[in-house]
């Protein structure tokens, strides 16, 4: 019998992974059906998009259907803890996730306070390297889960086991720097001089004024900031806690709720990245829109035809668009 607690988490999980997909999988398609948005930032986006849907995916086998099915025993429970129901690949790309916020943080950096250079910047040069590897080193980071989960029997759940208590410790406390303190910090920092930039700096600030619309570019970068730093900060941080105490003092948060609570505030955060970085463009936003218009008269007029109904939407078939005024890209965020 589910606790009041446990039901409000399994809600809360379904809701969250539900939207976060779709949302997820909506900047996707966005990008992927419109030349207009393939860009390098945009193509992180693609990538982040990719690492949050892995991550609400993979969660849902242990919070939300875990007690729709009976978890087998031995070599084969084993395997599915590693695979499935272990969490491993969610953890992988939730520490992907991880880098590619900081590889966005550091493409807008340039974007915005070197705008002039911006060609020649690290991400946009080596943009596949930056994504190969951020996957490869959440892969490397999250190792340990392909080694150490097994099936506990006793406990019905997955476990996870050392080769000694300090190993465990150490990586514990290096996860906490590596994927909490460093990217909350490093995106802090970036995204502080990202805001100075806009509001100070009298180069970028007649970049802004002549295209127009300075005040609304202005109040879209400050509020960007402020939401990806905090939020992050806020989603993240309480889970790596939890996981450092598990590691020095398992006693303080076995069996009790903090746990699943923790991770669905990383799986909010994996939902609402598309919704912080896609609405906060104002390409991405409108392609977005016009994608869901496209599939509301889809499915509300079947008599119509494909192409023309992508043709009213401003999407075709080649990923091309219908022709909209825009402003410098550099400083639409």
């Amino acid at each position: 019998m589910l606790s009041p607690g446990q039901i409000v988490l399994k809600v809360a999980f379904s809701v969250v992974i539900l939207f976060g997909t779709l949302g997820n999988l909506l900047v996707c398609l966005v990008v992927m059906l419109n030349k207009s948005t393939r860009t390098s930032m945009n193509y992180l986006l693609v990538n982040l998009a990719i690492s949050d849907m892995i991550l609400l995916v993979f969660f849902s086998p242990s919070f939300v259907f875990r007690d729709a099915f009976t978890h087998p025993s031995g070599e084969a429970g084993d395997l599915l803890c590693v695979f499935i129901t272990g969490e491993t690949f969610a953890w992988v790309a939730g520490y992907a996730s991880a880098a590619f916020l900081i590889a966005i943080a550091i493409e807008r950096y340039y974007a915005t306070t070197r705008p002039h250079s911006y060609g020649s910047s690290l991400i946009k040069r080596r943009l596949k390297v930056v994504v190969v590897g951020c996957w490869v080193w959440a892969l490397v980071w999250n190792c340990s889960g392909f080694k150490t989960k097994f099936y506990n029997e006793k406990f019905d759940s997955c476990d996870m086991a050392w080769e000694t208590e300090y190993s465990f410790r150490i990586y514990a406390a290096m996860s906490f720097f590596a994927v909490g303190i460093f990217p909350s910090l490093t995106m802090i920092l970036l995204y502080s001089k990202v805001v100075y930039s806009i509001w100070f700096d009298q180069n970028v600030t007649q970049i802004v004024r002549n295209a127009e619309r300075h005040r609304k570019q202005r109040k879209r970068a400050t509020k960007l900031a402020l939401s990806v730093s905090a939020l992050y900060a806020v989603c993240w941080l309480p889970e790596l806690t939890i996981f450092v105490l598990s590691a020095f003092a398992p006693e303080m948060v076995a069996g009790n709720i903090a746990y699943p609570a923790s991770v669905a505030m990383v799986s909010l955060n994996s939902a609402a990245n598309p919704l912080i970085y896609g609405l906060s463009s104002n390409r991405i936003g409108r392609e977005m829109a016009r994608l869901i218009c496209f599939w509301k008269r889809s499915v509300g007029d079947k008599g119509a035809s494909t192409e023309h109904e992508l043709d009213r939407t401003g999407v075709n078939k080649r990923g091309g668009r219908n022709k909209v005024s825009t402003v410098d890209e550099n400083i639409d965020l």
